[in-house]
């Protein structure tokens, strides 16, 4: 195969040469038709690659006809890129990670699923049917507060925090207790008529009782004051 570059140099090298001979303005003339001719009309079509670079992967789907390219380092194609057909790989997978967890609802039938690694099929999933968890709980979580008005039947909750029943809530009832005040006001006056009998009232500041009022009889002023 012709090497341009390698040509051009020794065609250069004899017409200096020449060129050291007196009266040899013909020769001149004649070698450097010769060089233009042979290093410029005919280098668009005996451009030669003079070293390539490793073909690449092959590239489509398994089992059927890829294509790999390779590309010219040096010579007169340098940079450009050459295409062949290549045979893929075969449509099997070469390593399989283990397989993932059972996704569905307990005590039925779920999915599980992995990814191959390498081979003819990387990246592609495969998926299994699996058996759920029993629906059970293997971990509660403590009962909450026990939420409702006090002296009638509230409710509390906890929740699953492992097995079958994950992330599920259980629920009953429960005694919300007596109706307490922690803190009362002080008593207000005494509404009543003099030498009669009337009514005082407070209000419950912290506790069950918040904001509620309780009230006593009281006794009012003697008459004539």
């Amino acid at each position: 195969m012709l090497n341009l570059g390698y040509a051009c140099e020794r065609y250069r090298l004899l017409f200096c040469k020449f060129c050291l001979y007196p009266n040899s303005e013909l020769l001149h003339i004649v070698f450097k038709a010769v060089i233009k001719h042979i290093c410029y009309n005919f280098a668009s079509f005996i451009s030669v690659c003079d070293e390539w670079t490793e073909w690449g992967p092959c590239i489509g789907g398994c089992d059927t006809t890829g294509t790999q390219t390779r590309t010219c380092e040096i010579g007169g194609l340098e940079g450009n890129e050459e295409n062949q057909e290549c045979d893929t790989d075969a449509c099997v997978c070469d390593e399989w990670p283990e397989w993932g967890p059972c996704i569905g609802d307990c005590d039925t039938s779920g999915t599980q699923t992995r990814t191959c690694e390498s081979g003819g099929l990387v990246g592609n999933e495969d998926s299994r049917q699996c058996d759920t968890d029993a629906c059970v709980c293997d971990e509660w979580t403590a009962w909450g507060s026990c939420i409702g008005e006090c002296e009638l039947p509230g409710t509390q909750t906890r929740t699953c925090e492992s097995g079958g029943l994950e992330g599920n809530e259980d629920s009953r009832s429960c005694d919300t207790g007596d109706c307490v005040c922690d803190e009362w006001a002080d008593w207000g006056d005494c509404i009543a008529l003099c030498d009669d009998f009337g009514e005082r009232e407070r209000r419950c500041t912290s506790g069950d009782l918040l904001g509620y009022y309780d009230s006593e009889d009281c006794e009012g002023d003697p008459c004539g004051r």
